[in-house]
Parts: C-alpha cells; structure tokens; sequence
C-alpha cells in the first residue's frame, strides 16, 4: 500500500503560509476526481515522487484548504512507505522488466549475440557497459526479473532440450530448470502476483500454455488458442497478474483471459502482417493492446484509458522494441535496426527522440525477446 507525504516545499507555488502534513493512501488519491496519479523520478538517484493533477486532493480540512484551492496546479507529492502496511514501487511493464539489467528502473540497450552467447548492456544509469557470456547459439533469450529484486536476470530457454538457465542478481546463484519441449514459445508472466517472473511456456501445437508459479513451485495449465497464434500475455486488467492472450494474424483478433474475473475479452486490431506489441502506453497501469506495422513503421496503439492512437516511427527492416528508454515512466516506442545496430526511441509523453548505436547484424534486442 502506497503513502502519500505533502508539505509546503513540494508545492510549486510559493506562499509563507504553512501547510500541515498529509498522509493519504495513493489509491484513495487515484479515485480522487480530476486527478490521475503518476510515479515520476526527478533524477536517477531521487526517490520515486507521484504527480496529480490537482492539488487540493492532497489537502486536509484546514484554515489552509482555502490556499489549496487556490492554486489547482499540478502539485508533486514524495511517497512513503508505511511500516504497518506492505509497500511495492511502482508497476514494471514487461518490456522494462525485460531489459533493467542495472535496477535503475528504466530500460538498458542491450542485445544477446547468438553468435556466441554473450549478453552486452548499456547501462543507463551510468553509461557503462558490460559483457556477459550466458547461453549458446540455438537458445532463445527470455531475460526478466525471476527473483524479485527489480534487476533483469540473464536467462534462456533451450529448445534443444526444453532447459531453462537463469542467473539470479539477487545472490549470483545459477538456476536450471526443465520446462517445455522443442517447438514451445517461452513467454513472460508473473501469474501468481508475487512480483518475479514465472517460467512459462506456450504450445502452438495445440495451443496450450504451461507455467509454474515463482510463490510455491506449482504447476498450472490451460488451453487457450490456436495454432498460428501469437502469444502477447500482460496485465490487461491491472491485477498485477499477468493474463493469458494471443493475437490471431489470420483473422487480426486479439483474444484476453482476465485473470480477475476469468472473462474473455477480444478485440480485431491490426492486419496479418502486423507485429503484437506490448506495452502500458497511457501509464495507467494495464498493458495496451498495440502494433508495429514493418510495411510501413507505423504503430497501431489502443490504450485502455486513452484510446487510439496512431504513430509513424521506424523504416523496414526494424525490430520493435519497446520499453522506458527516455526515463519518463510511460512505455516509449523504439525499434531496432538489425543492419546498423542503430536504436532509435520516441517519448509519447513529449516526441523527443533519442537514438544510440548498440549491436550488430543478427543480434536480439533484450526488450523485444518475448515479441517473437
């Protein structure tokens, strides 16, 4: 549970007038009308602060709620945890949980090299870079936080002999474990909301999908989908679980089972020749419905709060990845250029654009490894 601190110093108006404390919960602040609470970082060592658009909402029945009132700007509020409660950061997308290989809470460029089975990050919250040697050529990489402690582990899933080998960040230790067989699509999802990564894999054959919880080691089943099918799982209805859901090229349907309900929900977006994407687009905590047209480097977002929303940002040729590259919290629009090594990222928030040369021909970008 969130807690929120206010006091006159976080204010960006300036009065002599002194503010009391107030400490409300971030989910009575979100059901708040008018505001939309946003976690934000002022720098990369400042502690997470969330934004709201009103300022009043932070205020308590006073003889200084009138001055609240007075200025209904935007006002920055520093959270903090409650002793008495359970505390968790923010929510982190699958393409940021997919490449935060420095626990910086943004997304790294980085690649895995088939050719050789090494792993090169750079790292964004210093700019240094590191090579690491995990994996051989054949293996599929499935880099994610499978132990909780907000850094991604360097992993990959063996098709050869259905293996996955995991380095775990938290105490360096080396984890192996069978799971799936040669044709599986490994995949990301933390199914039991325990905030690490389950070890997951989905069948084209007869569209089943196998994964065992992080919490307790248990194995889960069901079928849901088809052959031809590509799986595009997330939290699509802001659980903190990740739900079931395929995109079906041959008809241009999106197909969702709702963990917190067990409902079914579809959607026909997108052409045969799209690529699914994922990503929280409009930063309210669900991932987004979404695609990458190659034809044409457009992108197709349907956001859960927002709406539609169409971009052109890539040439043929490129590889979508996205992620949190600009560090303004939401999911950026990147891709990945095979024949240059070339990154480039557009911010959704203000169309910056940001660009870096990392990786060579035949490279897997680490934030596009589970959109394949």
């Amino acid at each position: 549970m969130r807690f929120l601190k206010t006091k006159q110093s976080d204010f960006s108006a300036s009065s002599n007038r002194s503010i009391p404390y107030t400490v409300i919960k971030l989910e009575e602040a979100a059901a708040m009308n008018g505001t939309k609470p946003k976690f934000k970082k002022p720098s990369k060592t400042a502690p997470y602060r969330v934004q709201a658009l009103t300022m009043q909402s932070f205020c308590l029945p006073s003889p200084n709620n009138s001055f609240c009132a007075s200025y209904p700007d935007t006002v920055w509020a520093q959270y903090k945890f409650c002793k008495r409660h359970s505390a968790k950061l923010p929510k982190t997308s699958q393409s940021r949980s997919a490449s935060n290989f420095d626990g910086d809470d943004y997304s790294d460029f980085a690649v895995w090299r088939p050719s050789d089975g090494t792993w090169y990050v750079r790292k964004s919250s210093d700019q240094s870079y590191s090579a690491f040697p995990f994996g051989t050529n054949g293996d599929k990489p499935v880099p994610a936080d499978y132990d909780g402690d907000g850094i991604t582990d360097y992993a990959v899933f063996r098709p050869s002999d259905g293996n996955w080998y995991i380095t775990m960040s938290a105490d360096n230790s080396y984890v192996g474990t069978h799971f799936g067989l040669a044709g599986d699509k490994p995949f990301f999802g933390d199914f039991d909301g325990d905030g690490k990564n389950d070890i997951a894999v989905w069948r084209p054959s007869n569209g089943d999908w196998y994964w065992l919880h992080s919490s307790d080691g248990s194995f889960h089943g069901i079928h849901f989908g088809q052959n031809g099918d590509v799986p595009v799982s997330g939290d699509y209805d802001g659980d903190s679980k990740t739900d079931l859901a395929v995109y079906r090229p041959s008809d241009a349907y999106w197909y969702i089972l709702n963990s917190s309900n067990s409902s079914v929900t579809y959607a026909n977006f997108g052409i045969s020749t799209d690529i699914p994407v994922t990503g929280d687009f409009d930063e309210d905590d669900k991932a987004d419905i979404a695609v990458y047209r190659p034809s044409t480097g457009y992108w197709y977002l349907l956001q859960s709060t927002d709406g539609f929303r169409e971009v052109q940002f890539g040439v043929a040729g490129d590889i979508p990845s996205t992620g949190d590259f600009n560090e303004d919290e939401g999911t950026d629009l990147a891709v990945w250029s095979p024949s240059t090594g070339q990154w480039r990222v557009l911010s959704l928030e203000d169309l910056t654009i940001k660009q870096e040369s990392w990786g060579l021909s035949g490279d897997v970008p680490a934030s596009a490894a589970f959109n394949r």
